[in-house]
């Protein structure tokens, strides 16, 4: 029986996404090196980007608050920040603090990073969460119909 871990798929994921990011980064840099996107006027790019990564970071803090505990305890955590997405880190790098990044530094291709990411991220949780079925059972079979993977769901009932 497999026993939970903290890194999942995480250093597969961003291997992936690492290589990925430097391909594109320097053929941003080669081929559209003049050429940057920019919203408005620079300063939207830092704010909107800078908003972003602050989002991610929260997420990030509250979901290895919750996941550092269940982890060490084999508990499925299914409150708090896990309750609107169930993988809340990969959701944080993919969704926000990348796009973050991406926007902050203008990069025209980067755009494509975080798009890849969530390819490559789909492809790879499948082990993931195999896993996790192994472990909880129906339990993580009922919170996988009702909580999406990483694009936040929430339910104001």
């Amino acid at each position: 029986m497999q026993k939970m871990t903290l890194k999942g798929i995480g250093v597969q994921l961003f291997i992936s996404s690492i290589i990925y990011a430097a391909v594109i980064l320097l053929l941003d840099k080669f081929i559209f090196g003049t050429y940057r996107l920019v919203l408005i006027f620079p300063l939207v790019n830092y704010i909107l980007g800078l908003i972003l990564c602050c989002i991610g970071l929260v997420i990030l803090f509250l979901a290895f608050t919750k996941i550092r505990k269940a982890v060490e305890n084999e508990k499925l955590v299914t409150s708090g920040i896990y309750s609107a997405m169930r993988h809340p880190i990969y959701g944080a790098w993919i969704l926000f603090i990348v796009p973050g990044i991406v926007i902050i530094n203008g990069q025209t291709l980067g755009i494509t990073i975080p798009v890849v990411m969530y390819v490559i991220f789909t492809n790879l949780i499948k082990k993931e969460e195999k896993v996790l079925v192994n472990l909880f059972g129906n339990d993580y079979l009922v919170y996988r119909e009702k909580v999406h993977a990483i694009i936040p769901k929430f339910n104001f009932k």
